[in-house]
Order: structure tokens, then C-alpha cells, then sequence
């Protein structure tokens, strides 16, 4: 049984996660493309979709709207919700759902769609011990970086066997 995706992102985003449901075989059927936080909710009311994937995007009352209406519409999706923080990297966050698999398959989905251009980074909503995934993942890349131009401005051994083991 598939469970019926309404999708809103721009345009590039949108089209990797289309073409990634085309090309493998999932439990996911993207049913509509939105164009607007509106639209989502209207199309997520009228298919019954059981997800609803979003990127943030400005200004921000649209979001908080986004929100209210789907409140006030009195159906409950596992909603997916990302922002873009660089070239090259995603930040997303989930609504729980009482079936952990499901929403590991959702986070699977969203991932793998992805990949090919973007890191995606899952953030816990309230929960600090992940909250730093980003800045950490750009620490230890600054690092290796740092590491090597140090390598090729000439170290002694022992430098460079320190180097290696980290």
C-alpha cells in the first residue's frame, strides 16, 4: 500500500525527489506537486495524502499560516519539513508518529532522494544533543582541510603520524 505524498519545495528540489519515486520502488507515491503552503493543504485534504513534505521558505507568516490551516483542517499527516542551509546541505525535521518504522521510511525516502547533491541532516525538535549536526560536520570538514595543508607545508614524522591517526 502506498502512502500518497503532497510535495512543496522549489522547483530543483522538487524535481530529485519526483524523479527519485519514479526511478525505485518504494512505498511512497508522490500524488501532488504544490505550489504554494496553501495549495499543500487544500490537495493534502482532497487526496487524503498521508505526508505532506515542505521547504521552508520566506516570509516566514506563510509557514505560521501553513500551519493554521492545517490545524483548522482537521486532518493529521506526518509532515516533513526542511530548509536548505547552504549548496549543499539540508536540514529536516519530522512530526512523530506512533510507528517508528514508517517514519524511519519516510526519513529513508526524503534522504536517499537526495543524496546526490545534498547532506541532509535529521534535527531532533526540542532535543539539544543533536542540535550542533551542521556545525560539527563543517568542524571535522575545516579540520581534515587544515590537516592536509599542514601535510603539504611539510611536517616532521611524528606530526604527520599524529595527523594520520585523527
Amino acid at each position: 500500500m502506498f502512502s500518497k505524498i503532497v510535495l512543496y519545495a522549489e522547483d530543483k528540489i522538487a524535481n530529485m525527489i519526483y524523479n527519485f519515486y519514479r526511478t525505485t520502488k518504494n512505498n511512497f507515491s508522490i500524488s501532488y506537486i504544490a505550489n504554494s503552503y496553501k495549495n499543500s493543504i487544500e490537495k493534502a485534504i482532497e487526496l487524503n495524502a498521508e505526508v505532506i513534505i515542505i521547504q521552508l521558505k520566506h516570509p516566514v507568516y506563510k509557514v505560521h499560516n501553513f500551519f493554521y490551516d492545517l490545524a483548522m483542517s482537521n486532518i493529521y499527516p506526518v509532515v516533513l519539513i526542511f530548509n536548505v542551509i547552504s549548496e549543499n546541505q539540508i536540514i529536516y525535521s519530522i512530526t512523530s508518529h506512533k510507528d517508528i518504522t514508517y517514519i524511519n521510511k519516510i526519513k529513508s525516502f526524503f534522504t536517499r532522494s537526495l543524496s546526490e547533491k545534498y547532506t541532509c541532516h535529521f534535527d531532533y525538535i526540542g532535543e539539544e544533543k543533536d542540535s550542533n549536526l551542521v556545525m560539527n560536520f563543517r568542524i571535522s570538514k575545516l579540520e581534515k582541510t587544515e590537516y592536509l595543508k599542514d601535510i603539504l607545508r611539510g611536517v616532521i614524522k611524528s606530526e604527520f603520524l599524529y595527523y594520520k591517526k585523527r
